[in-house]
Protein backbone atom coordinates (compact mmCIF):
# COMPACT_ATOMS: atom_id res chain seq x y z
CA UNK A 1 0.00 0.00 0.00
CA UNK A 2 1.71 3.39 -1.00
CA UNK A 3 1.54 6.58 0.88
CA UNK A 4 -0.47 8.24 -1.05
CA UNK A 5 -3.42 5.04 -0.10
CA UNK A 6 -2.36 5.34 3.63
CA UNK A 7 -2.89 9.80 3.18
CA UNK A 8 -6.61 8.90 1.97
CA UNK A 9 -7.58 6.04 4.53
CA UNK A 10 -6.20 8.58 7.14
CA UNK A 11 -8.32 11.53 5.52
CA UNK A 12 -11.44 9.17 5.78
CA UNK A 13 -11.06 8.15 9.15
CA UNK A 14 -8.77 9.70 11.18
CA UNK A 15 -8.95 8.05 14.47
CA UNK A 16 -9.04 4.49 13.23
CA UNK A 17 -6.99 1.73 15.62
CA UNK A 18 -4.70 1.20 12.32
CA UNK A 19 -2.66 4.51 12.26
CA UNK A 20 -1.53 3.98 15.89
CA UNK A 21 -0.06 0.63 14.79
CA UNK A 22 1.86 2.11 11.84
CA UNK A 23 4.77 4.71 11.49
CA UNK A 24 4.30 7.00 8.24
CA UNK A 25 6.62 9.01 6.97
CA UNK A 26 5.42 12.27 5.54
CA UNK A 27 8.24 12.92 3.98
CA UNK A 28 8.33 9.55 1.76
CA UNK A 29 7.56 9.58 -1.68
CA UNK A 30 3.90 9.28 -2.90
CA UNK A 31 3.00 6.91 -5.55
CA UNK A 32 2.70 9.90 -7.71
CA UNK A 33 6.69 10.50 -7.42
CA UNK A 34 7.58 6.97 -8.49
CA UNK A 35 5.73 7.74 -11.99
CA UNK A 36 8.41 10.15 -12.47
CA UNK A 37 7.26 13.02 -10.97
CA UNK A 38 8.83 13.72 -7.98
CA UNK A 39 8.01 17.50 -7.88
CA UNK A 40 4.55 16.54 -7.27
CA UNK A 41 3.36 17.31 -3.13
CA UNK A 42 2.37 15.23 -0.64
CA UNK A 43 -1.36 15.12 -0.09
CA UNK A 44 -3.18 17.31 2.86
CA UNK A 45 -4.57 14.79 4.54
CA UNK A 46 -0.47 13.97 5.39
CA UNK A 47 -0.97 16.65 7.53
CA UNK A 48 -2.82 14.86 10.11
CA UNK A 49 -1.50 14.49 13.88
CA UNK A 50 -3.03 12.38 16.02
CA UNK A 51 -1.59 13.60 18.61
CA UNK A 52 -3.16 17.14 18.23
CA UNK A 53 -6.90 16.16 19.60
CA UNK A 54 -5.19 16.27 23.09
CA UNK A 55 -4.47 19.89 22.68
CA UNK A 56 -6.12 23.04 24.54
CA UNK A 57 -8.28 25.08 21.77
CA UNK A 58 -5.53 28.06 22.39
CA UNK A 59 -2.86 25.30 21.51
CA UNK A 60 -4.77 23.78 18.69
CA UNK A 61 -5.68 27.15 17.12
CA UNK A 62 -1.27 28.28 17.58
CA UNK A 63 -0.65 25.00 15.46
CA UNK A 64 -3.50 25.39 12.96
CA UNK A 65 -2.25 28.62 12.68
CA UNK A 66 1.38 27.81 12.49
CA UNK A 67 1.28 24.98 9.49
CA UNK A 68 -0.95 27.56 7.58
CA UNK A 69 1.37 30.68 7.59
CA UNK A 70 4.14 27.81 6.10
CA UNK A 71 1.71 25.41 4.03
CA UNK A 72 2.95 26.96 0.50
CA UNK A 73 3.76 25.47 -2.69
CA UNK A 74 6.68 26.25 -5.52
CA UNK A 75 5.69 26.67 -8.99
CA UNK A 76 7.54 23.55 -9.84
CA UNK A 77 5.18 21.21 -7.49
CA UNK A 78 1.50 22.93 -8.66
CA UNK A 79 2.67 22.48 -11.97
CA UNK A 80 3.83 18.67 -11.52
CA UNK A 81 0.31 18.47 -9.63
CA UNK A 82 -1.68 19.41 -12.21
CA UNK A 83 0.27 17.72 -15.26
CA UNK A 84 -0.44 13.97 -13.45
CA UNK A 85 -4.38 15.13 -12.47
CA UNK A 86 -5.29 16.13 -16.18
CA UNK A 87 -7.73 12.96 -16.52
CA UNK A 88 -9.55 14.39 -13.47
CA UNK A 89 -12.37 12.31 -12.32
CA UNK A 90 -10.17 9.12 -14.04
CA UNK A 91 -6.80 10.11 -11.90
CA UNK A 92 -6.45 8.61 -8.10
CA UNK A 93 -4.03 11.54 -7.62
CA UNK A 94 -6.62 14.23 -8.46
CA UNK A 95 -9.15 12.33 -5.89
CA UNK A 96 -6.30 12.27 -3.27
CA UNK A 97 -5.22 15.45 -3.64
CA UNK A 98 -8.26 17.24 -3.41
CA UNK A 99 -9.01 16.18 -0.05
CA UNK A 100 -8.74 18.96 2.45
CA UNK A 101 -9.32 21.43 -0.20
CA UNK A 102 -11.57 24.01 -1.08
CA UNK A 103 -12.11 23.61 -4.33
CA UNK A 104 -14.36 25.40 -7.29
CA UNK A 105 -17.33 23.08 -7.23
CA UNK A 106 -17.53 23.70 -2.99
CA UNK A 107 -16.78 27.04 -2.27
CA UNK A 108 -20.44 28.33 -2.26
CA UNK A 109 -21.47 25.90 -0.02
CA UNK A 110 -17.94 27.00 2.00
CA UNK A 111 -19.05 30.55 2.30
CA UNK A 112 -22.83 29.47 3.21
CA UNK A 113 -24.31 29.72 6.48
CA UNK A 114 -24.51 25.57 6.60
CA UNK A 115 -22.84 23.97 10.15
CA UNK A 116 -19.06 24.07 10.39
CA UNK A 117 -19.65 20.39 10.42
CA UNK A 118 -21.19 19.61 7.56
CA UNK A 119 -18.42 21.79 6.14
CA UNK A 120 -15.88 19.42 7.61
CA UNK A 121 -17.45 16.69 5.77
CA UNK A 122 -17.46 18.72 2.02
CA UNK A 123 -14.12 19.68 2.75
CA UNK A 124 -12.98 16.25 3.63
CA UNK A 125 -14.63 14.38 1.00
CA UNK A 126 -15.97 11.84 4.20
CA UNK A 127 -19.40 11.39 2.38
CA UNK A 128 -18.08 11.65 -1.85
CA UNK A 129 -18.94 8.63 -3.81
CA UNK A 130 -18.71 8.00 -7.67
CA UNK A 131 -21.27 9.45 -9.87
CA UNK A 132 -20.07 8.15 -13.02
CA UNK A 133 -22.79 5.52 -13.36
CA UNK A 134 -25.29 8.34 -12.74
CA UNK A 135 -27.06 8.91 -16.42
CA UNK A 136 -26.86 12.67 -16.48
CA UNK A 137 -22.96 12.88 -15.11
CA UNK A 138 -22.07 10.00 -17.36
CA UNK A 139 -24.05 11.47 -20.77
CA UNK A 140 -22.18 15.30 -20.15
CA UNK A 141 -18.82 13.50 -19.72
CA UNK A 142 -19.39 11.66 -22.74
CA UNK A 143 -20.25 15.08 -24.24
CA UNK A 144 -17.67 17.04 -22.97
CA UNK A 145 -15.14 17.18 -26.05
CA UNK A 146 -18.04 17.01 -28.44
CA UNK A 147 -18.39 20.38 -26.97
CA UNK A 148 -15.23 21.54 -26.47
CA UNK A 149 -14.39 21.26 -30.36
CA UNK A 150 -16.66 23.28 -31.74
CA UNK A 151 -15.94 26.09 -29.14
CA UNK A 152 -12.11 25.95 -29.66
CA UNK A 153 -12.80 26.61 -33.56
CA UNK A 154 -14.99 29.39 -33.29
CA UNK A 155 -12.43 30.92 -30.86
CA UNK A 156 -9.90 30.52 -33.11
CA UNK A 157 -11.24 32.26 -35.70
CA UNK A 158 -12.15 34.98 -33.34
CA UNK A 159 -8.59 35.44 -31.66
CA UNK A 160 -4.92 36.15 -32.35
CA UNK A 161 -3.16 32.53 -32.06
CA UNK A 162 -5.73 30.95 -29.20
CA UNK A 163 -4.55 27.38 -28.06
CA UNK A 164 -6.95 25.41 -25.89
CA UNK A 165 -5.64 22.39 -23.36
CA UNK A 166 -7.08 20.12 -21.07
CA UNK A 167 -5.68 20.79 -17.05
CA UNK A 168 -5.50 18.76 -14.26
CA UNK A 169 -5.99 20.21 -10.52
CA UNK A 170 -4.78 23.87 -10.19
CA UNK A 171 -3.87 24.81 -6.98
CA UNK A 172 -3.19 28.26 -5.71
CA UNK A 173 0.29 28.53 -4.70
CA UNK A 174 0.50 30.67 -1.51
CA UNK A 175 -2.77 29.31 -0.65
CA UNK A 176 -3.11 25.55 -1.45
CA UNK A 177 -5.76 24.96 0.62
CA UNK A 178 -7.68 26.53 -2.73
CA UNK A 179 -7.67 24.24 -5.87
CA UNK A 180 -9.66 24.17 -9.14
CA UNK A 181 -10.42 21.64 -12.30
CA UNK A 182 -11.30 23.69 -15.00
CA UNK A 183 -12.62 22.27 -17.98
CA UNK A 184 -9.97 23.78 -20.25
CA UNK A 185 -7.17 26.46 -20.13
CA UNK A 186 -6.74 28.90 -22.89
CA UNK A 187 -4.08 31.39 -23.61
CA UNK A 188 -4.32 33.36 -27.03
CA UNK A 189 -1.99 36.97 -28.33
CA UNK A 190 -5.26 39.09 -27.82
CA UNK A 191 -6.86 38.53 -24.31
CA UNK A 192 -4.10 36.51 -22.14
CA UNK A 193 -4.93 33.36 -20.77
CA UNK A 194 -8.63 32.37 -19.14
CA UNK A 195 -10.63 29.16 -18.56
CA UNK A 196 -13.35 27.20 -19.90
CA UNK A 197 -15.98 25.49 -17.83
CA UNK A 198 -18.14 23.00 -20.17
CA UNK A 199 -21.89 22.68 -19.44
CA UNK A 200 -23.73 19.47 -20.91
CA UNK A 201 -27.30 20.27 -19.82
CA UNK A 202 -28.83 16.48 -19.94
CA UNK A 203 -32.39 17.66 -19.91
CA UNK A 204 -31.90 19.49 -23.25
CA UNK A 205 -30.16 16.34 -25.04
CA UNK A 206 -32.92 16.00 -27.84
CA UNK A 207 -33.15 19.81 -28.13
CA UNK A 208 -31.60 21.35 -31.15
CA UNK A 209 -29.86 24.27 -30.32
Amino acid sequence: ISSTDIAALQAAAPTAAFFSSISIDQDSDTDTASEGESDVPSPLSTLYDPSAKDLSPEDLSARCGFVSCNLRLTSDQVSALEEVTRTQAESRTWHVHRIGRVTASIVHKMCSGCPDREKLKTVMRYASFSLSHVPAVKWGRDKENTARLPYEQQMQALHQDFHLRQTGLLVKEDEPFLAASPDGVFECECCGQGTLEIKCPYKYRFYNL
